[in-house]
């Protein structure tokens, strides 16, 4: 083989070497996650994750391997997670419903200068839940018969709790709300249909609890970049809001399937 050739054949081989070394480059990213239960999005408690491990979780996960995504995860406490995506200690972090105030945190999936809802990673509506033969009532605007309202800590309802004049007591996990109503302390409860329902139906403590309508509200559930990741991975973040939307529906369908006791502490 004269030089001329042994020259084009090395550039071939050295081409392939370089073609094969970017394909399989692996992207890594920081995600965060609170470290309590918050069914269906969020299972399982403390920094490990659950099995299985939520709907949004999975969705992620899903994603993440779809992209060739090395995910370094961190579950803490949610007002934690908040801190560290707006310091961009983490690159990303779920599973939130919008709120103007968030948008100093990190950011949304948007289209045309309004929020993409077909990038959303769920939709949970948030209700009222009290002890059943008590004289509350709700009627979507008034909220009669409480001295407190429990809410979950770092959750958006409670902005929308204060807003209507009622006094919050807001904790950490869902167990100390829903113990606190059985115990009186306060008279009712302001949660996610979606992780208290199964809980009421699974458990037989907490048999006499009720969900009144009309919902609190109903939002979308989305997963948001630290504004630090997003200015230098702009393309990478729309690629994994684009495979949630692909991924998301096949997700939901598998945990509609499953047979389990959701945990709660």
């Amino acid at each position: 083989m004269n030089v001329k050739k042994c020259g084009i054949f090395l550039i071939f081989i050295l081409s392939i070497l370089f073609t094969n070394e970017c394909l399989s480059e692996v992207h890594e990213f920081k995600v965060g996650y609170q470290d309590n239960d918050g069914f269906p999005n969020v299972m399982g408690q403390g920094t490990k994750v659950g099995n299985p491990p939520g709907v949004g979780v999975d969705i992620i996960f899903k994603v993440a391997k779809n992209l060739n995504i090395k995910l370094l995860v961190s579950r803490l406490p949610n007002k934690r997670v908040h801190k560290y995506l707006s310091l961009g200690s983490l690159d990303g972090s779920g599973f939130y419903s919008f709120k103007k105030d968030r948008l100093k945190e990190g950011v949304f999936p948007t289209k045309n200068g309004k929020l993409d809802k077909s990038k959303r990673v769920s939709v949970l509506g948030y209700y009222m839940y009290i002890l059943k033969g008590s004289k509350v009532s709700w009627d979507g605007e008034i909220l009669t018969g409480v001295k407190y309202v429990g809410a979950n800590s770092g959750y958006s309802v409670v902005g929308n709790l204060k807003k209507i004049g009622l006094t919050v007591n807001e904790v950490k996990s869902t167990k100390q709300n829903l113990e606190m109503l059985l115990k009186g302390r306060i008279q009712a409860y302001a949660a996610q249909d979606g992780t208290i329902d199964p809980v009421i139906a699974s458990y037989k403590r907490y048999a006499n609890l009720i969900k009144i309508g009309p919902p609190i509200k109903t939002k979308e559930y989305y997963f948001m970049f630290s504004h630090k990741y997003y200015k230098n991975n702009r393309e990478m973040a729309h690629k994994i809001w684009d495979q949630i939307e692909v991924v998301r529906d096949s997700v939901l369908a598998k945990y509609r399937k499953m047979n389990f006791r959701p945990v709660i502490k």
